[in-house]
């Protein structure tokens, strides 16, 4: 790109739409989280250019850029194990664009909320992965970065096992235990983190999983009806010609355990 900066946004979806995965709610929140970036993206753009510098709109109909990388380096988040940004307050359901530009702005630098530490004890997104596409192990170095492999063809391709119930799968981002709605004791537990040194934030990070899989599930899930979709649990049927595989509703079906090949955890 032949500008110098780059100005995050992120613009949050639904905690309660999101819970209620996967489904036409949880795919219609997605949409529309998608689509109301655009605007504003656009908008602040027009203002820089307004202002006699040149700039640039990217989103998710149109991007030159990839925001992960630029929101970490902006200080919205840490990467997560699924491969996604982690934001303090929203999890990872946050919408990113970016605006490229040259006017003179002062640069935030990357911040330590404990996603490092979460995600090393946590593996709730691998457990809960419908298509086995984030792993249990350590990170790996791929394309030049340190970080978790995510097998990304198995996870797009996974896409065709919603049958016209549901497009976009956002299992693992409402299996995060940073995804939870905005109160005073996601904010306590958040902070707690924060402030505990590095090296002792396995003291707190485990009680925190423990309490998270008691009060919200194993498998976040919630039953919701909204515009008219109700996502209560259907008997699945297949319409592909002489299919007899026994399909098992999402909800339904068993946790991945972290198995041991050769030594190591995947």
């Amino acid at each position: 790109m032949p500008h110098r900066f780059a100005i995050c946004l992120g613009f949050a979806s639904s905690y309660e739409r999101y819970m209620s995965n996967n489904s036409k709610i949880s795919d219609t929140e997605y949409q529309f989280g998608n689509n109301h970036a655009i605007v504003p993206t656009f908008q602040l753009a027009s203002y820089i250019r307004e202002m006699g510098y040149p700039a640039t709109a990217h989103h998710h109909g149109r991007s030159s850029v990839n925001p992960i990388p630029l929101a970490i380096s902006a200080g919205l988040g840490e990467l997560g194990r699924h491969g996604m940004l982690i934001h303090e307050k929203y999890g990872s359901r946050l919408h990113l664009t970016v605006v490229t530009c040259d006017i003179p702005l002062s640069v935030d630098q990357p911040v330590d909320i404990g996603v490092e530490e979460f995600c090393k004890y946590c593996k709730k997104c691998a457990r809960t992965c419908p298509s086995h596409s984030i792993p249990f192990g350590d990170k790996t170095v791929v394309n030049g970065v340190e970080k978790y492999a995510i097998n990304v063809e198995s996870c797009y391709k996974y896409k065709l096992a919603g049958r016209g119930e549901w497009t976009n799968c956002v299992v693992c981002v409402s299996s995060c235990c940073y995804n939870k709605a905005d109160t005073w004791y996601h904010d306590l537990a958040m902070w707690s983190v924060k402030t505990t040194p590095a090296k002792l934030r396995v003291l707190v990070v485990k009680p925190l999983l423990w309490i998270d899989d008691l009060i919200w599930g194993k498998r976040p899930w919630k039953r919701m009806k909204w515009l008219g979709y109700d996502n209560a649990p259907k008997t699945m049927s297949c319409n592909i010609p002489g299919c007899n595989a026994k399909h098992t509703n999402l909800q339904d079906k068993r946790l991945h355990a972290t198995k041991t090949v050769q030594g190591d955890a995947v």
